[in-house]
């Protein structure tokens, strides 16, 4: 009976998998990524995966020993502000903590955003201080009770944010990594209080010294629960349905990989759970081809990932940077920048640019006929030559679809006479008719 390993990646554009037999083989597959229903994607490449190997998909699946996940969940949610409304628990006279931050402004800024001081100004707190309750109780440094818990004040806390709308909770007390006690006593009235509430302790999910950063991630990590929860969720029983017995094992930015049990609960370790994937595979394969110094790239729809691979071990950062809020968790260094193939051209004052909106799996580029009409990096390289249309993702679907992309003169990229010195020379195999005005035929 053959077993398989199997790895997938849903990225903004396309959803990635590979499978791995006993003896070896690769297989790779791709299809675009459904974005209402992510789960979508991988099964399309889970399909292609069987009828490659002439069985169907339960009979497929049932053979599968390993199933690994990349997912970018947890980040958009993190970077699109979708996360759950907090309300945040903190020792009385503390509660400033987020609004305060840290002196230094410009965390996640560009050099020219950072060199506007009139412009400079804090991110959004991620706990706005009308969801942030003080309650009675102090530790000391060592974790003895200074003064205890009130437990009347932790009540009216809970009742006050609830009625604030908070729909989880992260409680962070002064010096509670020293002497949990007061927050799991919190976290039982919170239990008693609203049952079905989830809840993040600081004391629990991040036992350090250093207010702010555990303050932080703590509330990062109680907003994201639930949207990776239901994320997850419905990925674990698509799959399931299909035919996986073997529990799917989710990547976590330190490059490790977790149940979706364990996931769950430590939603903020998996922010780098994509763009980590490739860095880890990199150092892998340059493992058995004998180089351990290595440069990782990794273009996907919607950015341009770098990594490094020294002396056989990814470089490694204490913190993990997203948007703008630095989160106190390891991570495999990886720098991002917005220019994927899907990333979309523009002028802006009379200098191209490009990135780091991103045209996405719909509409997509304009070559793929999907009903995008803006200049794209994978459009640029279609005319230039660099992919060939008729063996783009196999000879799919996207070949067929150059010669139907549409017009767009509205959205010229040349507007200000940034035009090229020489016109872009397609392969020969590629086919320039019918698109957009801005390819420059």
């Amino acid at each position: 009976m053959p077993a398989y390993h199997v790895a997938s990646d849903i990225g903004g554009t396309f959803t990635d998998t590979v499978v791995i037999d006993q003896a070896g083989a690769v297989g790779r597959y791709k299809s675009s990524t459904v974005p209402d229903d992510p789960a979508r994607g991988v099964l399309d490449t889970l399909v292609l995966a069987a009828e490659d190997r002439g069985v169907d998909l339960e009979a497929f699946l049932a053979d599968v020993d390993v199933f690994a996940h990349g997912t970018t969940v947890a980040t958009n949610a993190m970077l699109e502000g979708r996360g759950r409304a907090v309300g945040l628990i903190q020792t009385r006279g503390f509660g400033d903590t987020l609004p305060i931050m840290r002196g230094f402004k410009a965390g996640g800024l560009d050099e020219d955003a950072t060199k506007r001081f009139r412009t400079l100004v804090k991110q959004p707190v991620v706990v706005p201080r009308q969801r942030t309750a003080e309650v009675t109780e102090r530790l000391d440094y060592a974790g003895r009770v200074v003064c205890p818990l009130d437990e009347v004040d932790v009540r009216r806390a809970v009742r006050e944010l609830l009625a604030a709308g908070a729909e989880v909770f992260a409680v962070s007390l002064l010096w509670s990594f020293a002497n949990d006690v007061h927050e799991r006593r919190v976290a039982e009235i919170i239990a008693e209080e609203a049952p079905d509430v989830p809840v993040t302790l600081s004391s629990e999910f991040l036992p350090r010294i250093g207010e702010y950063a555990r303050t932080l991630t703590t509330a990062v990590n109680a907003s994201l629960r639930p949207v990776l929860r239901t994320s997850l969720d419905s990925f674990e029983s698509t799959l399931s349905g299909a035919g996986l017995a073997a529990g799917p094992l989710l990547m976590q930015s330190n490059g490790g990989l977790a149940t979706f049990a364990d996931v769950e609960r430590r939603p903020a370790a998996t922010v780098m759970s994509g763009p980590v994937g490739g860095v880890v595979a990199s150092q892998s394969l340059g493992a058995r081809a004998g180089y351990r110094n290595i440069v990782t790239t990794d273009m996907g729809g919607t950015s341009f990932d770098v990594g490094l691979v020294l002396d056989g071990r990814p470089v490694m950062a204490n913190t993990t940077l997203i948007g703008r809020d630095q989160l106190a968790l390891p991570s495999v260094a990886v720098r991002a920048i917005g220019a994927g193939a899907g990333s979309i051209a523009s002028v802006r004052g009379g200098v191209l640019q490009v990135g780091p909106e991103s045209a996405g799996a719909r509409p997509g580029p304009a070559c793929y006929g999907t009903g995008g009409t803006r200049p794209t990096v994978a459009d640029a390289d279609l005319v230039l030559g660099y992919l060939n249309p008729d063996n783009f993702l196999g000879a799919a679907s996207a070949s067929t679809s150059v010669g139907r992309a549409p017009r767009s003169p509205s959205t010229s990229p040349n507007p200000q006479g940034c035009r090229s010195r020489r016109r872009p020379r397609a392969s020969r195999r590629s086919s320039t008719r019918g698109w957009p005005t801005w390819c420059g035929r």
